[in-house]
């Protein structure tokens, strides 16, 4: 403990900034932690009264943050602040809302290394539904890995999964090599490119008619699969189909 309140009083008289000007700050793995109160127990550090904790690409506030020492691990609600230009509210480093303009993203879990990285990503765009296992946000983009983006207001018939893609935030633009799903069918595509702004149309492919020889054809028109390069949702369609003959 004594080596701790070194720590608190050397930088609290050397450190400038806003979470610095508390006065108690101590410094940790994850950046300059802050209050106008001090207490610990033994086990943890409580800063209370304008609480924060700071870091490079971060700035984040809280009524009352617990530093627990052994663990190098803390606890906090009413969190907000921002991180890497995204504002950010929740409970600290679990089930945290990020948002940026239009764009609103739930992480499960989010660890503030430079850049921030959320687990268990949910992204809601615009024109698109969005989860990813894992994401790193920075001021112009976000990088998803292990993704699945869909347009349909609920369930996934509709797809497009993607092992790692790169969101650029001002343009709402993703790119990434995908496989693009509908039902149980899964087409592979080279690079693709969509607008999370823009919604592609919503026609269902299907097509079962009579044909002139007495038989049925059940088959795909206007399937949407994008040229190279061609923005997803802004496709040529194919025709494809299997005939049935009924006696």
């Amino acid at each position: 403990m004594k080596r701790t309140l070194a720590w608190v009083l050397l930088l609290g008289a050397a450190l400038a900034g806003p979470c610095a000007e508390r006065p108690y700050t101590l410094e940790t793995e994850e950046g300059l932690l802050g209050g106008e109160e001090m207490s610990y127990d033994g086990e943890a550090l409580v800063f209370e009264g304008r609480a924060c904790l700071e870091g490079k690409g971060f700035r984040l506030e809280a009524p009352r943050i617990v530093y627990l020492e052994g663990e190098g691990t803390f606890q906090a609600e009413g969190l907000t602040g921002l991180a890497q230009g995204w504002r950010l509210e929740g409970k600290l480093l679990k089930e945290v809302r990020l948002a940026r303009g239009s764009l609103r993203a739930e992480a499960a879990e989010l660890t503030l290394s430079s850049p921030p990285e959320g687990r268990k990503v949910r992204l809601t765009t615009p024109a698109y539904r969005v989860r990813a296992e894992k994401a790193t946000f920075t001021e112009k983009e976000a990088r998803l890995f292990g993704f699945l983006a869909t347009p349909c207001p609920c369930g996934e018939d509709l797809r497009l999964s993607l092992k790692e893609a790169t969101f650029l935030v001002d343009t709402g633009e993703l790119r990434g090599e995908a496989s693009l799903g509908l039902f149980d069918l899964e087409v592979p595509l080279s690079e693709a490119r969509v607008n999370l702004n823009r919604s592609p149309r919503l026609e269902s492919p299907l097509v079962f008619s009579a044909s002139d020889t007495g038989g049925y054809t059940l088959g795909l028109r206007d399937f949407p699969l994008p040229q190279p390069g061609e923005e997803v949702g802004a496709w040529k369609g194919f025709s494809l189909g299997f005939g049935l003959r009924v006696r």
